[in-house]
């Protein structure tokens, strides 16, 4: 029996609770190296921040990220890496983008990739960048909204 087995907190109801919502959250899929878990290296639920160290947090769903066996004993309870994703920062500008601008990027950006001419690729991506760069201001400009 290992540690976890042993530890009534892992068969509480309200862990269990915790722990399946997560799991649905996140779809059951390890956050760190993509595994979706076999029968020798299960999906488990892990406490970003120890529970040894911060048992505030157990059941706090801010705290707890899924990771396959093999990662969450890797990270043991002496790592606080939060593996889940994050919205890089082309996302956050996109997303405080005006409505008109944000379509005219997704269709610039059709168009680079699969225009019919060389010269309508090109020019697309001219124009993208152009524009990329004026969203990219607007967003400076507002103190770099979130």
């Amino acid at each position: 029996m290992n540690g976890a087995e042993q530890d009534p907190f892992f068969t509480s109801r309200a862990w269990l609770e915790v722990r399946y919502r997560v799991l649905k959250k996140h779809k059951g899929c390890c956050e760190c190296c993509g595994s979706r878990g076999s029968a020798e290296n299960p999906i488990q639920v892990d406490h970003i921040q120890p529970r040894s160290r911060h048992p505030e947090l157990a059941l706090v769903l801010s705290n707890l990220q899924v990771l396959c066996r093999s990662c969450n004993l890797g990270k043991s309870n002496k790592d606080s890496t939060d593996w889940r994703w994050q919205p890089s920062r082309e996302l956050l500008i996109l997303e405080t983008a005006a409505p008109a601008s944000r379509a005219r990027l997704q269709q610039l950006g059709w168009l680079k990739l699969n225009g019919d001419s060389k010269q309508i690729r090109n020019e697309a991506a001219k124009q993208y960048r152009k524009l990329w760069r004026e969203v990219e201001e607007a967003w400076f400009a507002k103190g770099r909204p979130q």
